[in-house]
């Protein structure tokens, strides 16, 4: 019988092929417009069964580009792109604006689960010893501090999803004399061009005829470095500045990577520089005090890079001129007999203000080593300190202070605040999506590590002018070119705290507020094995931070585990679902701009449904959470052997390993992207062919009107 009706039903398929009467036969413009306008996302993917005319009518950019406003709705919305012309919305493939569209869905969705799993994995060869690594916003570029096999230092961009290859490639590569350290990159115009700036340290022995081996540093944010006093160093911290220009080309999709053709190109590339590399060196700042956390920020519509000259001093530089400015923390009114030292800051430009975290000691004088100790800090100083003026040197103590005792404290991670290309500067999409989630507050999520576990704490903004405001609060110095239609200003005394112990859930120790005893706060994990021994989590082991605004992965290694490349025997997602415009802020404009013409309801998407995707909203809880990472059993045991340096981009929910067993970096999605094949090759074709000939039209009329 089954055979009969299979006969049957071919025999009509037959029938309906041979009288065009099926849905293929309508034109496309009918099926992409009217028939797909009504689908939603998990509804257009199901179409590619169907056959495979339906697979390529999905791949169509005028299916997903319809799609593209709905992402601000997501409570985290959207990966902010490269702002080159590359990544406009004239100039965006069909691919690209999947991409977009299915990362921002399943990154929301997936970082709610009470088990968070990653949607892929990948990895690159290095070939080298990765020291450091830092992704850009987007996880389009990563960038690595390296150690070849015949010990040269070298930096690395590397291009994580290049259009050639669809893997990941290295795209530029430049020796750095020493090891590269407290590495940090961003979007940045400098001297008119737009590129990626990238700030390191390095530190050489002061007599050159000194060939000892220098101590490497584990960890950024928390003790100074302990020198040897016969062995004097002197520090450097260099940045460098690559033009979209040059990135552009080198990931041309039709140029393939390592070949005679690419290599010309680079050379063509520096000679449109008028340079011998396209690495532009755009500030040293050389000192024989030992430097600390490097931060790149916009300053009055300038970029600068910000570096911590330890003890209590963060140096300021333009790179536009180099001019240098300097800020000298002066001992808080109280302390003054204790030893101050910066671990770590964060510049708040639209306020003109300064994050500084400052730990304070008792120095105890240590008969044996016949020099003063320095006793582990009980208490931490959160303060706000002014933004020195052009080539000023401040010395000024803190407008706000605010004291943090129970320690000891090891080390303090501080958030990204702001995205450093203005959106007025920004040519691709981004600034269309982000519209409205610029108009929301965001907090800056300070984590620091305790003996007894991992303390997070969120300071809140203010709206300027609001009633709920407190204190005295540092308004916004004058000539402070502010981006944001919201003058948002924070305060140090506006915060809640979550104390992470060992073993328990997180406890909130801010007054006020109800203590959190959700079980998901809780992590439950299990023994990896390395191969050699059982690496099992303990109570005992300690927290490691990548951190994020709202979302961040939590490590953890065996306790007082001293080494550059320590095994991770766990991670954890965290997520800070707090409520933030209801209790701080006015709330931001509601609804849609009438400027964006989207009629939810003639789409046929619900309130209570992802927009475009047939799937219920997980409930959202009032809180912050950790939640247990399942990963492959291979990235697992990799992770065990020892991990040499790792990153994590929030916005895009990627986290980057590199370990110590193998010349590789792992790469961790927690949003899917799907591959790309022949037919997006085909419409990327398509598509150049079509700007191609815009472009000639246009420079036709021009010429024609002249």
């Amino acid at each position: 019988m089954a055979s009969i009706l299979n006969i049957a039903l071919s025999k009509w398929a037959m029938l309906i092929r041979k009288s065009d009467t099926g849905l293929l036969s309508l034109p496309e413009d009918i099926i992409v417009n009217h028939i797909f306008y009504w689908l939603n996302v998990k509804e257009i993917v199901q179409l590619r069964r169907v056959c495979k005319g339906l697979a390529i009518l999905t791949k169509k950019p005028s299916i997903w580009k319809r799609l593209l406003p709905l992402i601000p709705q997501l409570s985290y919305s959207f990966a902010p792109l490269p702002p080159t012309r590359t990544y406009g919305l004239r100039a965006l493939t069909s691919h690209d604006m999947e991409t977009v569209v299915s990362r921002a869905i399943s990154y929301d969705a997936e970082w709610k689960r009470q088990t968070v799993r990653p949607w892929g994995t990948f990895g690159g060869i290095t070939y080298h010893h990765v020291e450091e690594m830092t992704i850009l916003p987007g996880g389009h570029y990563l960038v690595t501090s390296v150690k070849s096999l015949t010990g040269m230092y070298a930096i690395m961009i590397w291009a994580l999803e290049h259009p050639a290859t669809q893997r990941p490639t290295a795209i530029l590569h430049r020796y750095t004399e020493a090891r590269a350290y407290a590495l940090t990159a961003k979007y940045m115009t400098v001297r008119g061009k737009k590129g990626i700036v990238i700030s390191f340290l390095r530190k050489y022995h002061k007599q050159r005829a000194d060939m000892r081996h220098i101590p490497e540093n584990f960890e950024m944010g928390g003790f100074e470095d302990v020198e040897e006093p016969n062995m004097p160093l002197k520090y450097e911290c260099t940045t460098l500045h690559v033009p979209f220009c040059v990135l552009d080309a080198v990931t041309d999709r039709h140029i393939s990577p390592m070949t005679r053709e690419y290599g010309d190109r680079i050379q063509e590339l520096a000679e449109e520089c008028d340079s011998d590399d396209v690495w532009n060196v755009v500030s040293r700042i050389r000192t024989g005090k030992q430097l600390g956390v490097v931060s790149l920020d916009i300053i009055d519509g300038q970029p600068y890079v910000c570096v911590v000259k330890r003890p209590d001093t963060i140096v300021f530089e333009c790179l536009e001129d180099n001019v240098r400015s300097q800020l000298i923390c002066r001992r808080t009114e109280g302390f003054e007999t204790l030893v101050h030292s910066i671990w770590n800051f964060r510049i708040i430009p639209a306020q003109g203000c300064v994050l500084v975290v400052r730990s304070v000691q008792r120095s105890v004088y240590n008969a044996q080593s016949f020099r003063n100790v320095k006793n582990d800090p009980n208490a931490l100083l959160i303060e706000l300190f002014v933004i020195p003026s052009r080539a000023e040197t401040r010395n000024s103590r803190a407008n706000e202070v605010c004291e943090l005792n129970g320690g000891p404290y090891y080390n303090v991670k501080i958030s990204e605040l702001q995205q450093v290309i203005p959106p007025n500067e920004d040519e691709s999409i981004t600034p269309i999506l982000m519209k409205r989630d610029r108009e929301r507050a965001k907090p800056i999520s300070i984590f620091i590590r305790t003996k007894e576990g991992l303390l997070h704490r969120s300071m809140w903004p203010v709206e300027l002018g609001t009633e709920n405001s407190i204190g005295t609060i540092v308004s916004p110095r004058e000539g402070t070119k502010v981006y944001n239609e919201r003058l948002l200003v924070y305060s140090v005394h506006r915060s809640k705290n979550y104390h992470f112990k060992r073993g328990s859930s997180p406890h909130e120790t801010s007054t006020g507020h109800p203590q959190s005893n959700s079980d998901s706060c809780c992590m439950h994990e299990e023994a990896l094995w390395d191969g050699r021994v059982s690496i099992s989590p303990r109570s005992c082991d300690d927290y490691r931070c990548l951190p994020g605004t709202r979302r961040a992965i939590i490590l953890r290694i065996p306790s007082w585990y001293i080494s550059t490349s320590p095994p991770v025997t766990t991670m954890s997602a965290f997520d800070n679902s707090e409520p933030d415009d209801a209790e701080y802020c006015f709330p931001p404009p509601n609804g849609i701009d009438p400027e964006e013409n989207i009629v939810l309801e003639s789409l046929g998407i619900g309130t209570t449904t992802h927009p475009g995707l047939d799937m219920h909203m997980a409930p959202r809880s009032s809180g912050v959470w950790l939640r247990r990472i399942k990963l492959r059993d291979e990235i697992q045991h990799q992770l065990a052997m020892g991990v040499t340096a790792s990153c994590f981009d929030e916005s895009i929910g990627r986290a980057v390993f590199a370990t110590q067993a193998d010349k590789r970096f792992h790469v961790v999605d927690f949003s899917f992207i799907r591959a790309g094949d022949k037919d997006d090759e085909k419409m990327d074709t398509m598509d150049d062919e079509l700007l191609r000939d815009e472009q000639n039209r246009s420079n036709h009329d021009t010429t024609h009107f002249c």
